[in-house]
């Protein structure tokens, strides 16, 4: 390995880069979530799930007994470090509230493990010019948005590097295990990353007892919470069945359209796409951010020409051995996650993880080299150059708040007036935002369709079919039944569910929930005859551009008449 350079200007100690790369990491956070301190529905879309249990916190009696807030209210599918932070954060802010400030304390402490990693590999100038380089992309790649147990992917594999490169097994295991119960997917990435420095390094430093004594210690650790924590769940296993695999899901073809996770991409390409550029479009939707690879293969082959000529080393382009075996371990547990399929977690999420890492160490490096190689005269064009690219890079950032419509703000804004044990049926898409927003239980989202759980999908697979069929009822009895069956108390219905072309276009959406006959009777009834879409102005509370919230009870006594005659 290169040995560590010290060729820091007197001017700006260690401290002091440490100091201005968390006040760039700040800063650029503070930019990109801006709206957050002045929009209190700017929140990330992954909270939708997670606002179940969030909500339990501050009230147990949230969302009361429905089946969607007891899947998602699972010991298994919670943080405990995740929900400790929002019982405690929970005595100031909302839930909500809480999910828009917490990135910005994770962007600092990410940037502070960073920094303590690339400064032993190099030292404080290559440290700061790879967390810039890291916060810049931050935003592009896989933004900390949320306040969720995916913030903490990048703080916990920064803390495992860390350790790994000062050889604290004891630290080392301990940050494997509380990965384990934060987010499992760093735990998998830092225990493979372990196992491949143990088969690669052997006992080439005599250290090969003390990396097996960590691994099996934080195998253990991690297993016996994983055990305590699954007793836990133990009452909720019958409920939602066992979880799906690979073989399982290839029986399930609806995956590839209606599933929250889309296993199947091939359909999302034009067949009048020539093939070669059909099957790299197949690759990139497979594997997320895998064109990052592109430019930085082609950049690092012109470096390994300059070296050959230059007699330079910058190598392997002055990214630490670590960061590669980290990129190495991604790609076992992409096949892996793919063979048993969920019990890894979704394959992609790994790639999407690692890969991003390459370029930022890389870029970071050749800034760091630039600069140390040129009199302090010299240097300041290449500042510029840096803070051009931050200019740049810029344009691609990405918040990943919402931004919902005035018409929705203002409907959620009265379901939250609604009695608090309230059950809404609304459209799928429009649905996924009702329990955030309103504290509402819904009985069918976009959100809530995953496939993770045989039985769980199952029930709400069978509850996409029910609520279809009322919500394009003409008859009278059959919405009737709906209702009680499932104490419906609001529909909410939007206008354009029953028009051209969105009904031309429910075949597609949803082709794996009936057969064609069902579409081809929705086609051809008169948009007249829906009952919801005709109900009467007496059954309706709320009423704005294109949606209306109708009062069932109301709604089901004005059609009494009418199912009696069906009778």
């Amino acid at each position: 390995m290169r040995e560590k350079e010290s060729d820091n200007p007197k001017a700006w100690s260690d401290w002091s880069l440490l100091l201005l790369a968390l006040g760039v990491a700040l800063g650029l956070a503070l930019w990109v979530e801006r709206r957050v301190f002045s929009d209190p529905a700017a929140l990330n879309d992954d909270v939708r799930n997670q606002i179940y249990w969030m909500a339990r916190i501050a009230d147990p009696s949230a969302f009361g007994e429905d089946y969607i807030a007891r899947y998602f209210t699972q010991p298994m599918l919670i943080s405990p470090v995740l929900w400790l932070l929002y019982l405690l954060g929970g005595q100031w802010l909302t839930p909500a509230q809480l999910s828009q400030v917490l990135p910005f304390g994770m962007v600092v402490l990410t940037t502070f493990l960073l920094f303590q990693y690339a400064k032993r590999y190099q030292n404080g100038l290559y440290a700061f010019w790879v967390c810039f380089s890291f916060n810049c992309a931050l935003w592009i790649f896989k933004n900390m948005a949320g306040g969720l147990s995916r913030s903490f992917i990048y703080p916990l594999l920064f803390w495992t590097l860390w350790q790994l490169h000062l050889k604290n097994w004891y630290w080392l295991g301990l940050g494997l295990v509380l990965s384990a119960i934060i987010y499992p997917p760093a735990f998998f990435l830092g225990f493979i990353l372990l196992i491949i420095e143990t088969v690669y390094l052997a006992n080439q430093d005599g250290m090969l007892k003390d990396r097996l004594l960590c691994l099996l210690g934080s195998l253990a650790g991690s297993l016996g919470l994983l055990f305590w924590r699954s007793a836990h769940s133990a009452e909720t296993g019958p409920l939602f069945g066992p979880l799906n695999t690979n073989q399982s899901i290839e029986g399930l073809p609806d995956f590839a359209s209606g599933g929250r996770v889309v296993l199947f991409p091939w359909g999302n390409f034009s067949e009048d796409w020539i093939r070669p550029l059909q099957w790299l479009g197949q690759l990139l939707e497979r594997v997320p951010h895998l064109y990052i690879l592109i430019p930085t293969a082609g950049f690092g082959l012109a470096l390994w020409v300059y070296n050959r000529y230059a007699k330079a080393y910058w190598g392997p382009l002055l990214i630490p051995p670590q960061v590669w075996r980290l990129l190495i371990s991604s790609s076992i547990l992409y096949v892996v996650a793919w063979a048993v399929l969920f019990y890894f977690y979704v394959p992609e999420r790994y790639f999407q993880y690692t890969l991003p890492l390459i370029p930022t160490f890389m870029v970071g490096a050749i800034i760091y080299q630039l600069q140390r190689r040129y009199s302090p005269a010299k240097r300041w064009p290449y500042l510029g150059l840096a803070a051009l690219g931050l200019l740049l890079t810029s344009f691609f950032w990405r918040a990943d708040l919402m931004n919902p419509k005035e018409s929705e703000r203002n409907l959620y804004s009265f379901l939250g007036t609604t009695p608090a044990q309230s059950m809404i049926a609304a459209s799928p898409g429009l649905a996924s935002n009702i329990p955030l927003y309103a504290y509402r239980s819904v009985y069918i989202s976009n959100e809530a369709y995953i496939p993770f759980h045989q039985g769980y999908y199952k029930v709400i697979k069978d509850r996409l079919k029910s609520f279809l069929k009322a919500y394009y009822a003409v008859d009278a009895q059959l919405l009737s039944a709906f209702v009680r069956q499932n104490r419906i108390d609001y529909f909410v219905v939007q206008s354009i569910d029953f028009k051209e072309p969105r009904l031309s276009e429910l075949p597609k959406r949803y082709y794996h929930a009936f057969d064609t006959p069902f579409f081809e009777a929705l086609k051809q009834a008169n948009p007249r005859n829906y009952l919801l879409f005709q109900a009467p102005k007496r059954c309706i509370p709320f009423q704005t551009r294109g949606l209306k919230v109708i009062e069932m009870t109301c709604l089901i006594k004005a059609l009494q008449p009418s199912a009696s005659q069906t009778r």
